[in-house]
């Protein structure tokens, strides 16, 4: 039987929990002050950086003791938590009067901090949080009180430490959201009182600080009084409502054909970047055999649905926003197993596609498919499967759940890595809560066993593959390439701050674990406390993400798992008001909670009016075929190649020109935005040096990027000369004919129509394309690389 929300023993774990979570945070602290007094590693020299990458050198910055903070801190939080738990759960109930002092006013805890207790031999009374040496020790004599007045002394105590957790939480929040307010960009509430109206979006407009004050205060009003709001048909539809309109927002937000494509950081650079490997690997290439992707294999999974369906821009575009849906709607459904409200399960759906996607996607307006949903897909369904085990004993959830966690370290290492070791390490703490630890730890053995046999064959059967198709084994060292670039070298990072909002998704993150760490000490098993202990272990593992680079959008991305531990908690603390009348600090902070709540669901509805400009600015000019810079490009190349010609592309585009082309790309490296390496660099260059095939030029490469492409340029512009150029910016270079150029006469039988238009400017011009042929004039990149534009 449940014992009673007010019964000694859960204010004895209320009080203990909150003690070990604030002595935990100062343990930890204490750990990383003395990781960065005692370790001072010897970090890579400015030379060691120029010879391996052509990317400047101030673009790194090495964290290898911010890094080996996290770890540790990581690893050492759950001992922490448990050890804090244990120790003030044994001398709580043995301070008796202190507690009774606490309870009272800070005045008479000082007083029998040191007031002589003239009655007993002891020279002072066990007092403070910690009482006293006597009361660690077990003394008896520190047990002056009855049984009933330290129950009392409890409840007291208990209630005092509920406000100042609600005091100090709120205070916590109002000093980030001033310190750091891009961390809640675009939410309604919150950039109406420290912003005003801004971004352009029609909810701005009504709005202003005077309003978002008085509005947030009003609601919470609402909520103190009718908290039973969401048990009502009319909010349970709204949010479901709210729900699917953001489900149904997700294609216009994610769909784009060619037309878009161009040279800037959002179609040329992160666009490029995910979608280059999936055109590589569709053309015959070979992951790990002939080139690396930087966000794992997963254009190996995608490939076979490509290879039926066909690959285009739009069709890449429209698999993604079924992803996404797919993985919004795995969420929900973990949600509405771990929460008994639908109405808050749906509302904190929404609250999650805001922070994952919808706050970033407002803000610059593009899509960044390796976040959503290549980074957030894996974890999300391994989260409905694994809930779907917890709770409703499922088997095939089971051996669903370690498939996937095994095929999830292929699709992508960051996250998939992180969501084996959390099952694993759920399915020990499963066991050990169910049956023990000692008994638990052969169950345990078997299923990190069975986990270590899933992954096994999901490496032996992407090895066997890539042998049958490539020739040769993968070379697995490639796959963890790209976190050598970026975590070890630390490219593109940022130092964490110290007081930040991520401190409020590892208070969140460590008060999961010691609720799992509390279940496990009592012997009561049940489904939500493994579901709780999954998501934490889940979170602290995508932290890493932000750990790296400590930007913070990239810090809401990863801490999703903290809004469904945050909404758990909110609804047993809505349920607990509910239930004690007298716990007002319970009302207040339930009445807060369930504005922040309402706040990010009706943000997240800002999308609805800017899916549909995205809509008629992005998906209708594919659906309708809109001539565009970069469909004039991919006609320019397929009208002066032959389907199954090799031709070398320099273009952020390269991966888009080649499948609508269908032409074989000769460089076996990741797409051009992905080029950090001067080895990378000295082959595009060989490869223009050995003037083996066309080139095809794209000027806004050498416009944007002349740092580490002037050595491509040069080696085109020595050994190529320019044939002719379309007016969207792309030209076509031949080999120099001259013997005097290249030694000999060059003959190349595959370009012989295109070496026999020189002559004559029909014979190569593609339809309603103006040409320009300057066998001589190679000059015309150079300028426009120093910004003195065409002649």
């Amino acid at each position: 039987m449940e014992e009673k929300a007010d019964s000694p023993d859960k204010m004895l774990r209320w009080c203990a929990g909150f003690m070990a979570l604030v002595f935990a945070a100062l343990s930890e602290y204490a750990l990383c002050a003395a990781i960065r007094f005692l370790y001072h590693p010897v970090l890579p020299k400015l030379s060691d950086f120029e010879a391996i990458f052509v990317v400047p050198a101030s673009a790194f910055m090495p964290e290898p003791v911010e890094r080996l903070q996290y770890v540790c801190a990581v690893l050492a939080l759950p001992f922490a938590l448990y050890g804090w738990y244990l120790f003030f759960r044994r001398i709580i109930p043995r301070g008796g009067t202190a507690l009774r002092a606490c309870s009272q006013s800070p005045y008479s805890a000082a007083s029998a901090a040191f007031t002589p207790d003239t009655s007993r031999s002891s020279a002072y009374r066990p007092t403070g949080l910690l009482a006293s040496a006597r009361c660690v020790s077990g003394a008896k004599s520190s047990l002056s009180l009855r049984k009933r007045d330290c129950e009392q002394a409890l409840r007291d105590f208990s209630a005092r430490l509920a406000w100042a957790a609600l005091v100090i939480g709120a205070a916590w929040v109002l000093a980030l959201a001033i310190t750091s307010p891009y961390a809640f960009y675009n939410n309604i509430l919150v950039s109406t009182l420290w912003f005003g109206p801004a971004s352009g979006s029609v909810f701005y407009g009504l709005l202003n600080p005077l309003t978002g004050l008085v509005l947030g205060v009003a609601a919470a009003i609402y909520f103190y009084r009718h908290d039973a709001v969401f048990e009502k048909r009319a909010a349970r539809l709204a949010a479901y409502a709210a729900f699917g309109l953001i489900l149904a927002s997700l294609p216009a937000l994610e769909i784009f054909g060619p037309q878009m494509l161009d040279n800037s950081s959002h179609y040329g650079m992160h666009f490029e970047a995910a979608f280059h490997a999936v055109c590589a690997v569709y053309s015959g290439k070979k992951l790990l055999a002939d080139f690396v992707s930087q966000y794992g294999l997963y254009p190996v999974f995608l490939n076979f649905i490509f290879k039926l369906a066909g690959l285009s821009v739009l069709k890449f575009t429209a698999l993604m926003a079924l992803l996404s849906i797919a993985a919004y709607l795995a969420v929900f459904a973990a949600l509405r197993l771990l929460l008994d409200s639908k109405t808050i399960a749906a509302m904190t759906a929404c609250a999650v596609a805001y922070f994952t996607q919808l706050h970033f996607t407002l803000y610059s307006t593009e899509h960044y498919f390796q976040g959503v949903p290549l980074r957030f897909l894996m974890p999300a369904l391994a989260v409905s499967l694994a809930f779907l085990h917890f709770f409703r004993k499922s088997r095939a959830a089971y051996y669903g759940c370690g498939l996937l966690s095994a095929a999830a370290v292929l699709w992508n290492f960051d996250t998939g890595f992180v969501v084996l070791a959390s099952w694993s390490l759920s399915l020990i703490y499963s066991e050990a809560l169910e049956l023990g630890c000692r008994r638990a730890v052969a169950p345990a053995l078997a299923h990190l066993a069975l986990n270590a046999a899933f992954l096994a064959s999901a490496l032996a059967v992407f090895s066997a593959y890539t042998k049958i198709a490539a020739g040769r084994w993968p070379d697995f060292a490639g796959f963890f390439a790209y976190l050598g670039y970026f975590y070890g070298y630390g490219f593109n990072m940022y130092p964490m701050k110290l007081f930040h909002t991520w401190n409020i998704v590892a208070l969140i993150y460590a008060a999961g674990l010691l609720y799992a760490a509390q279940k496990l000490h009592a012997g009561e098993a049940g489904p939500r406390a493994k579901a709780v202990f999954f998501l934490s272990v889940l979170g602290c593992g995508l932290f890493a993400y932000f750990q790296g680079r400590s930007f913070t959008p990239n810090l809401l991305f990863v801490a999703w798992p903290s809004v469904m531990i945050a909404a758990l908690g909110f609804e047993r603390l809505l349920a607990f008001g509910r239930g004690h009348g007298e716990a007002v600090h319970a009302r207040i902070a339930a009445a807060i909670a369930a504005v922040a709540l309402a706040s990010c669901a009706v943000s997240a509805l800002q999308i609805v009016p800017f899916a549909a400009h995205q809509a008629a600015r992005r998906a209708l000019p594919a659906l309708r075929g809109t001539a565009s810079a970069a469909t004039v490009k991919m006609d320019f190349i397929k009208e002066n190649t032959k389907p199954g010609d090799t031709v070398l592309i320099l273009s952020y585009n390269r991966g888009p020109f080649h499948v609508y082309a269908g032409t074989k790309d000769p460089l076996n490296l990741p797409g051009l935005a992905e080029l950090y390496l001067t080895s990378e660099i000295d082959e595009i260059a060989r490869m223009a040096e050995s003037r083996q095939y066309p080139v095809f030029v794209d000027n806004g490469v050498f416009k944007n990027h002349t740092v580490y492409t002037a050595k491509i340029f040069r080696a085109v512009e020595d050994n190529y000369d320019i044939l002719v150029e379309s007016p969207a910016g792309l030209s076509l270079w031949l080999p120099k004919r001259d013997a005097a150029a290249s030694g000999r006469r060059f003959i190349w039988p595959q370009a012989s129509s295109l070496l026999s238009g020189v002559h004559t400017t029909h014979s190569v011009a593609p339809p309603g394309l103006r040409l320009k042929l300057r066998p001589s004039d190679r000059t015309l990149f150079m300028q426009d690389s120093a910004g003195a534009g065409k002649p």
